[in-house]
């Protein structure tokens, strides 16, 4: 029963993409003309439920038992599927010595099977079989598992001649080495490429994906623009994303747009580009319109992230963790995202020569004990132009920090760290509501040649900056022609 049910269910899913693909009227459809199709939906997805119309979700176990006894309570606004015989979690018996009981736990697992997408949330209850109680939290252990974070998983075992099988959009070069493009390319399905070989995305390629559909790759990519924007990344709620791959991926020239975050394989992937345990580069891309966490987000690796524009994200635009030392964040635009520009934890990194402007929360954020080297950079019209948090350090050297509702702000947010701890150096912080604010825990180290008000900073220049209109950043003597005697 249950493998007619999964062969039905995938020859389903088959017409719905040849239908998509092939069909006239699914070709001519906008978002428009299926609005009103989409209400009428709802309606009967709402009248079903009223109706206590549940009989398409039922419960597997892992003996093969089928239960199907569901029934809604509407008022309540909730389903209970009652099971129609008594499942024993736990069996008793006697010790070696006749004297004291043990108990030999068991595992039983439930396959919900049917739509549940309705649902907010699943809760399991049971009953001490020999007191009648109901269980509390403690006395039972429920682990949930989405079968569908895990779909892919059989893809990362196939050879690169099963995958090219499989994905026949991709070739397969005399190098082992998989290449896709030039021209245009529509992915209805998640994609995986396996370890051992490299994905090359040519130049004048445009990668569309389907709502929600992702690419996972476990080998390097190299994804090199002859001129800007010459490679698209398409993404529609999906993520582009490269774990453990060993050798540097390279992207440059290329623009990612409308991504957002996705679970593959049980890995949480939270950046529209994510690249996890793979070192990266990326120089003279695009990304804007992400809709997840992160725009960018970079996990144990070394990177270079270099003239890249980030625009209008919904949250974070660039997120790093745990980057290593040799890293480099250079000469990038950050502009009106919505929440972070940079957000760096456990990290070592150079930020060098970046303009910021106008981030939802924090121009940049550096915690968790990450240890910086800030310069030449310019962060404006952000809540807090400058964060250092959680036992971090910062050496902050010939920035403009102007604008902001904080100019530079030293806390310890988790109690598990310390304090943070900051040296100033030839630094403008202007027309900030506060200039320099910290708590009990942190430390300002050193600060020198800074033009602020703040009495931390002792032996400050007491003249007025002259900002030119694109607040330029110049070397400290050439600063020094900006400011009014």
């Amino acid at each position: 029963m249950k493998t007619k049910k999964i062969k039905a269910f995938a020859r389903l899913l088959k017409i719905m993409d040849e239908l998509r693909e092939q069909c006239p009227w699914d070709k001519k459809q906008t978002l428009e003309s299926l609005r009103y199709l989409t209400i009428e939906e709802m309606y009967e997805l709402s009248d079903a439920i009223l109706d206590n119309n549940m009989d398409e979700i039922s419960l597997i176990d892992n003996e093969g038992n089928e239960f199907k006894n569901v029934s809604c309570i509407p008022a309540e606004k909730k389903c209970i599927i009652n099971l129609d015989k008594k499942i024993i979690l736990s069996d008793r018996k006697l010790d070696e010595t006749n004297t004291f009981f043990e108990v030999d736990q068991k595992e039983y697992v439930f396959e919900i099977v049917g739509d549940i997408s309705s649902f907010r949330k699943i809760k399991i209850s049971g009953e001490n079989a020999v007191t009648n109680k109901n269980l509390k939290g403690k006395e039972i252990n429920i682990e949930y598992t989405d079968k569908r974070l895990f779909s892919n998983l059989g893809d990362k075992s196939l050879t690169i001649e099963e995958f090219v099988r499989k994905n026949p959009e991709f070739t397969l070069n005399k190098n082992n080495e998989l290449s896709i493009g030039p021209g245009s390319y529509f992915f209805n399905r998640t994609v995986i490429v396996p370890s051992g070989t490299k994905l090359n995305i040519v130049p004048n390629t445009v990668l569309q994906f389907s709502h929600n559909i992702s690419l996972l790759s476990y080998s390097p990519v190299s994804a090199i623009g002859k001129s800007i924007d010459s490679i698209q990344v398409k993404l529609n709620f999906g993520v582009f994303g490269i774990v453990t791959a060993q050798d540097t991926s390279i992207f440059e020239n290329c623009v990612f747009s409308r991504g957002g975050e996705d679970t593959i394989n049980g890995i949480f992937l939270s950046g529209m580009l994510s690249a996890y345990h793979s070192q990266i580069e990326v120089n003279n891309c695009r990304f804007f319109s992400a809709t997840g966490d992160d725009a960018l987000n970079i996990k144990y690796a070394k990177t270079e992230i270099r003239n890249n524009i980030f625009r209008k994200n919904k949250f974070d635009a660039l997120d790093v963790d745990f980057i290593t030392e040799g890293s480099l964040i250079y000469k990038n635009i950050f502009e009106d995202n919505g929440n972070d520009s940079m957000d760096l934890s456990g990290s070592v990194v150079i930020i060098d020569s970046n303009k910021v402007y106008s981030s939802g929360d924090k121009c940049i954020s550096i915690g968790e004990q990450s240890d910086v080297n800030l310069k030449n950079n310019l962060l404006k019209s952000c809540l807090i132009g400058l964060a250092v948090k959680d036992k971090s350090k910062a050496v902050v050297t010939q920035n403009i920090i102007v604008d902001n509702k904080e100019g530079v702000s030293l806390f310890r947010k988790k109690e598990i760290f310390d304090g943070a701890q900051i040296e100033l150096y030839n630094n403008v912080l202007w027309e900030n509501k506060v200039d320099l604010n910290k708590d009990e825990y942190s430390e300002v180290v050193a600060c020198s040649h800074n033009i602020l008000q703040n009495e931390e900073c002792a032996g400050g220049i007491e003249l007025e900056p002259m900002f030119d209109t694109d607040y330029s950043l110049l070397i400290r003597d050439e600063i020094e022609i900006y400011f009014k005697k």
